[in-house]
């Protein structure tokens, strides 16, 4: 995990700093979950495509860095913004002095346990996975940076995250094409 600020307006740090110490934990819930809804997914359709997706449980971390990073500050967004939007917390819960790191966990799972109603964002996880320092692999990071970021359009996101990701899409997807290319013209 980066830390540093991702949106516009108070970011707590202190907390980012706590979310950081439970970085790998919350890996293990991105990639599990969605490896579990990929295996779900398989067995309710009965398919043999994508063989790999759900199988994959080592990888490299900076693979899903930049989806637990947007994932982590739309959290301390959502629960720790001072002028919150909606009473999303007991009066009496106080993060920067309790269970932060349990509270943040817990959300996780919430939201990865929502993504079966939002299969692109399982999709794009897989291609990640099964496709670690590749271009289809950066192109997946890309695109899932960009799916997070319009999941959750309240926070006032930085624009270079955006315009960052985007690029990145740009890049990978032009490499892709031009590999699909080169392979057509050598057969």
């Amino acid at each position: 995990m980066i830390v540093g600020r991702m949106f516009e307006g108070f970011d707590d740090l202190e907390i980012a700093w706590r979310q950081h110490d439970e970085y790998e934990a919350a890996l293990n819930v991105i990639s599990t979950s969605c490896n579990d809804l990929a295996i779900f997914a398989h067995d309710l359709l009965k398919v043999t495509t994508e063989p790999k997706w759900g199988t994959i449980t080592k990888f490299d971390h900076r693979s899903l860095q930049g989806a637990h990073d947007l994932l982590a500050a739309a959290w301390r967004y959502e629960f720790l913004n001072p002028t919150p939007r909606l009473p999303l917390l007991p009066e009496n819960q106080d993060f920067r002095s309790g269970p932060a790191d349990m509270a943040w966990l817990e959300w996780l799972r919430g939201e990865l346990t929502s993504w079966i109603k939002a299969p692109l964002l399982v999709r794009l996880v897989q291609n990640i996975l099964t496709n670690q320092n590749q271009p289809l692999g950066y192109a997946a990071e890309a695109k899932l940076a960009i799916e997070i970021l319009d999941r959750f359009p309240a926070v006032p996101w930085l624009p270079t995250l955006r315009e960052a990701n985007l690029t990145d899409l740009t890049r990978y997807s032009k490499e892709l094409l031009n590999d699909v290319v080169q392979s057509e013209r050598t057969e």
